[in-house]
C-alpha cells in the first residue's frame, strides 16, 4: 500500500473509533438517566397514595 492509502485508512479507522466512543458515551448517559428515573419512580410508588375521594363511612 502507498503511504497516502495508509494515512487515509488510519483516518477512517480513527473516525470510526470516535463515532463508536460517542455512541458508547451516549448509551452510558441514557442508561444512567434511566436508572435515576427508575429510582425516582420507585420512591414515588413506595409513598402512600393521597386520598382523592372522601371515604364512605356509614352515617350515624
Amino acid at each position: 500500500m502507498a503511504t497516502g492509502d495508509l494515512e487515509w485508512l488510519a483516518e477512517q479507522i480513527e473516525l470510526k473509533l470516535e463515532r463508536m466512543r460517542a455512541a458508547t458515551k451516549r448509551e452510558t448517559e441514557m442508561i444512567q438517566r434511566s436508572v435515576e428515573l427508575l429510582a425516582k419512580a420507585k420512591a414515588l410508588l413506595s409513598e402512600p397514595a393521597p386520598e382523592v375521594w372522601p371515604s364512605r363511612r356509614p352515617q350515624e
